[in-house]
């Protein structure tokens, strides 16, 4: 399989109108109630009508297309099937939502409905004690553990496993050698493919096919950028290791596919910058967020986290959205149609919005 390689333009200053890149921007306001307050959304997904959310404190919310709480899954605790820490989630073929807890795997019905309880324990013989799962194509799953707790380099060790059904693990990627940083979701979906959220210190996008075979899908080009030099579990790094780190992009996060566009988001000199290519011109696109809010004729693009068709999405603090329509022209207000959202106070719950690709 050839690999895609995609350059990022060596001048990161050149910031794309947002309006050259989405034909439509709209915000969903989740609805605030006493008792489900949210600070802050860890993982989401949208689910044909519904929206799943993974708050700050550890609960599972599904709100319905048009932001209004429809109900709980499961509770934190230690009884049966509540969970203990919720790490990670999605929805199976089955349509069943099975939640990752610590040695565990809760599976509930869409309506809330315990199904069941499986346990595992990979923490002694491995040192896996994995933050991200999914379905695997041909059954179990993988598990994603990355450096939780390891503190040395064991190339005997994977960040990445593959579980049977009964989960026992009968492979492993990517050999632990340096530090692998965290994530908010480690997988994302683009037809039937498994996307890996791009891993600290690569610059590769890796896929899990149909099959399950695990693969490297695209590759991202920083140029002069790029990190040359070798990461290490090595807490005293040299002052020119450090200069070298400082001024080079080590990570992307948020990686997303559409048909049309990928997207990814990345950190240059303290500044965050988002990528956009496009699949049929084969170029790229980039905006930063601080260039944005300088403009007051442009709605303000932080980052995307899910997608739904040929739609970005991304949770925001609704302080965030008030400041930005207080920042705004009555001009961008009325061209993005942003008027209806006048009524969104700093202390409600975050706001979805959806940015939709041209």
């Amino acid at each position: 399989m050839q690999i895609t390689s995609i350059s990022i333009p060596e001048n990161l200053n050149i910031s794309t109108p947002i309006d050259s890149l989405f034909s439509e921007i709209k915000l969903l306001p989740l609805e605030t109630k006493q008792g489900y307050e949210i600070a802050d959304i860890f993982h989401f997904i949208v689910y044909d009508s519904l929206i799943i959310i993974n708050d700050d404190r550890k609960r599972l919310l599904i709100f319905n297309n048009n932001g209004k709480l429809i109900r709980q899954i499961g509770r934190q605790g230690e009884g049966p099937g509540e969970y203990l820490s919720l790490r990670d989630f999605y929805v199976n073929d089955q349509k069943e939502i099975e939640i990752l807890d610590f040695k565990k795997i809760e599976r509930y019905t869409l309506d809330g409905q315990h199904i069941s309880t499986s346990r595992f324990d990979l923490l002694d013989k491995y040192e896996c004690n994995p933050s991200n799962f999914c379905a695997a194509p041909s059954g179990g799953y993988f598990l994603w553990g990355g450096t939780l707790g390891i503190k040395d380099a064991s190339p005997k060790r994977s960040m990445l496993y593959r579980v049977n059904s009964s989960i026992q693990i009968t492979e492993g990627y990517f050999p632990i050698t340096h530090p692998a940083g965290g994530a908010l979701y480690r997988f994302s979906t683009y037809k039937n493919l498994i996307l890996i959220e791009p891993i600290f210190g690569d610059y590769y996008i890796y896929q899990i096919d149909s099959l399950g075979k695990v693969s490297p899908r695209y590759q991202y080009d920083f140029g002069k950028k790029k990190y040359h030099g070798k990461l290490d579990f090595s807490k005293n790094m040299s002052p020119d290791e450090i200069n070298q780190i400082n001024e080079s992009v080590i990570q992307m996060i948020n990686f997303q596919e559409t048909d049309q566009w990928l997207h990814v988001d990345f950190g240059f000199k303290g500044k965050v910058y988002s990528s956009f290519y496009c699949k049929e011109k084969a170029k790229t696109y980039l905006t930063n967020a601080n260039a944005i809010q300088k403009n007051p004729e442009e709605f303000c693009f932080w980052w995307a986290r899910q997608t739904y068709k040929n739609t970005l999405i991304n949770p925001v603090e609704a302080s965030w959205i008030c400041e930005e329509l207080n920042r705004l022209s009555p001009q961008a207000i009325k061209k993005w149609k942003l008027e209806a959202y006048r009524d969104i106070k700093e202390d409600d719950n975050p706001v979805l919005v959806f940015y939709k690709f041209k």
